[in-house]
């Protein structure tokens, strides 16, 4: 399956979001490591189950589910910074409304998951 404009768009930014949050915290950069984020995916939550939006994201043996809609955890965990980091990059620009986007169109689709692995090359 091709990635989406959409889908590229989303995992460019949410890596992007990570790497300049943890650069410019000042108890965080000189600690980060970026190689923990390689293996994220997101993955776009089946739409023909009938529930609110929902997405995951995976860093490394951690995942955690996100509402599309509020933004907050639903279940899983990923440690604090990076449930926050998350919930406030859905917030910005057109992070949510994109990810509306993609999971109506997963549901188009047969609704299957989605898988994104953005550090993956378009």
């Amino acid at each position: 399956m091709s990635k989406g404009k959409e889908l590229a768009q989303l995992e460019d930014s949410l890596r992007e979001y990570i790497t300049e949050e943890y650069k410019s915290d000042a108890r965080e950069k000189d600690t980060f490591n970026a190689g923990k984020y390689k293996g994220l995916t997101i993955t776009i939550g089946d739409a023909k189950k009938g529930g609110a939006p929902t997405f995951s994201v995976q860093v490394a043996m951690l995942e955690a589910v996100f509402s599309v809609e509020s933004g907050k955890k639903i279940d899983g965990g990923l440690g604090g910074s990076d449930e926050r980091m998350i919930e406030k990059w859905l917030g910005r620009g057109s992070n949510r409304s994109l990810m509306k986007i993609v999971w109506e169109k997963a549901g188009q689709g047969g609704g299957r998951a989605l898988k994104l692995k953005p550090f993956d090359s378009h």
